[in-house]
């Protein structure tokens, strides 16, 4: 009749709600997703399987004949016998598709004709698993693969690897997910100390961590043939990581554009801080960045992060010469404390979130000064793909405005290096090919960087995707319409994926230290002297540990 009948207390916020249903038992994800509730609804008597579901993850529940349950997420398929203890792993997720980072599990359906034979759902895929008698339960030696954070070229190589390989399976670690509660720092000394004592994980995904320092204290082994055997990649992006030594230790899988928007008369300010500084104190009445956008700690970020390499020497002049050029840009463009002051679609919104919105993209306050004559120029976070900046790119074909790199640099991510106390150098050779391999660089249509795999990135680029549009309100009466880039955008943007050749420090822990005394600088309540000095012992500590 309608009426309500019972109301099961599940999680609906940290991972998407799922129900199974089968006769009188009801499963479903428990309140903190931390297990399996299964309640019987003639007596409202419950079982509960602990499971520690990710967070933001997708999942399926299902019911076999026998009563058992299933589960699916991107680890694997999952039984749990009625009163049973444990769940048993049916399917392993980096074997399959289902552990493919844009495979998103939707359903799941064990048949009931005898088989057992396990459907799964996902996007526009039927996966079909059926029991193969005649299979190795395990592989005979395992490779190990580690990083921070978690990358999705990396899972996206670990399937591709794990479905060629019957010999050799792959194992990803990856740190931060962890529950432990550690932090960066306690995961990094961990790895040293194994690393330095000849043991560690075969392969390390460097992301985050000090790659320097194990190129000098030996813990790398020389890429460079593998990497020239793999599949072609990206000459730009290989000899920029090539060492004092002429050795490639290390390689990027992917990388991002720092990218920067501006009329043809000015786009040349981005090739220096100096040059920046020089353009933003002629700007007159419009600056020429966007003070809603860059705040002094938002600008103090951003510009350690794209031109703060000739600090790190400690010299005490370019230490001066980066604080006073970081200056006069505060001071031209008028940046405070506050972000997106001005612009109605945030206003309203508190200080600390929209400092973690720039954070990640600082696209809108700028795209909004920018396109109502408020500001002369962009420069943007990292852009990795045309569907994250496809407003962008359509803002600078809307104004006939020229794109930029930032002096010359790209932002490697999926860094690889193989330890070079590893036991499986060949496997571990495999598996850096897999990485740069055609087929893993384009499996993940929305990936969030760019493929360094030479024939990929061109297809990528090439790729014409009308199916998606986006806009953005400016004001009350504007807003800002964006289509697919035309071809000659997308040809400009190739062309500068492929030319730059300076990557970004991905070990951000230094960036950090140093920013308070630049942001203490360009409010005004510390002396440059006093900036200057505080920053040279930072790097002296820094240095020294």
């Amino acid at each position: 009749n309608g009426n309500k009948v019972q109301s099961l207390d599940g999680e609906t916020k940290k991972v998407m709600p799922v129900v199974a249903a089968q006769g009188t038992q009801v499963a479903y994800i428990s309140k903190g997703a931390k297990s399996v509730v299964v309640l019987n609804t003639t007596d409202g008597s419950s079982e509960e399987y602990p499971y520690n579901f990710a967070e933001q993850s997708t999942s399926s529940l299902a019911f076999a004949p026998d009563g058992a349950v299933y589960l699916c997420d991107s680890t694997g398929i999952y039984r749990h016998a009625s009163g049973g203890t444990l769940w048993e792993r049916i399917v392993d997720g980096t074997t399959t598709s289902i552990g493919l980072p844009a495979f998103y599990v939707n359903g799941l359906y064990i048949a009931n004709d005898g088989s057992n034979d396990i459907y799964v759902t996902g996007g526009n895929q039927l996966l079909k698993y059926a029991l193969d008698e005649n299979a190795s339960a395990t592989a005979a030696k395992t490779l190990t693969v580690f990083s921070l954070h978690e990358e999705n070229i990396v899972q996206q190589a670990v399937v591709a690897f794990n479905r060629m390989q019957s010999e050799v399976s792959v194992e990803y670690t990856v740190a931060m997910n962890q529950s432990t509660g550690g932090t960066e720092q306690d995961y990094i000394k961990a790895l040293n100390t194994e690393l330095l004592a000849g043991k560690g994980p075969d392969i390390i995904i460097l992301d985050g961590l000090p790659m320097d320092s194990y190129i000098e204290k030996g813990v790398l082994s020389d890429i460079g043939e593998i990497v020239d055997g793999a599949e072609s990649a990206l000459p730009n992006v290989r000899n920029s990581f090539v060492s004092a030594d002429g050795k490639l230790y290390a390689m990027p899988t992917r990388i991002k554009l720092p990218l920067a928007v501006a009329g043809k008369d000015s786009i040349g300010a981005f090739a220096s801080l100096s040059a920046l500084a020089d353009r933003c104190g002629q700007s007159g009445e419009i600056p020429y960045l966007a003070n809603a956008a860059f705040s002094e700690q938002t600008l103090a970020e951003v510009l350690l992060s794209y031109y703060g390499t000739r600090v790190e020497s400690g010299n005490e002049q370019d230490i001066t010469s980066f604080l006073s050029d970081a200056g006069r840009i505060a001071k031209a463009i008028g940046s405070t404390d506050q972000l997106c002051v001005g612009w109605e679609a945030l206003s309203g919104t508190p200080q600390s979130e929209l400092l973690d919105g720039m954070r990640v993209s600082n696209y809108g306050p700028q795209l909004w000064a920018y396109m109502t004559g408020r500001a002369q120029g962009m420069l943007l976070l990292p852009l990795g793909s045309i569907y994250s900046g496809m407003i962008v790119l359509s803002a600078a074909e809307q104004t006939e405005s020229m794109m930029t790199d930032v002096a010359g640099q790209y932002q490697p991510a999926g860094i690889v290096g193989i330890n070079r106390a590893s036991a499986v150098q060949d496997a571990a050779a495999d598996f850096v090919k897999v990485l740069l391999s055609y087929d893993v660089q384009t499996g993940d249509r929305f990936a969030d960087t760019f493929p360094v795999n030479t024939k990929a990135l061109s297809d990528v680029m090439n790729v014409v995707d009308n199916s998606i549009s986006q806009s953005m309100r400016l004001d009350s009466t504007n807003s800002l319409e964006s289509e697919w880039p035309a071809q000659a955008t997308r040809e400009t943007l190739l062309k500068l994926l492929q030319s730059v050749d300076q990557p970004l420090s991905t070990d951000h822990t230094l960036n950090d230290m140093l920013t308070p005394p630049l942001v203490a600088y360009l409010n005004g309540s510390d002396t440059l002297e006093s900036a200057v000095g505080k920053t040279k012992s930072i790097l002296a500590t820094y240095l020294s540990e």
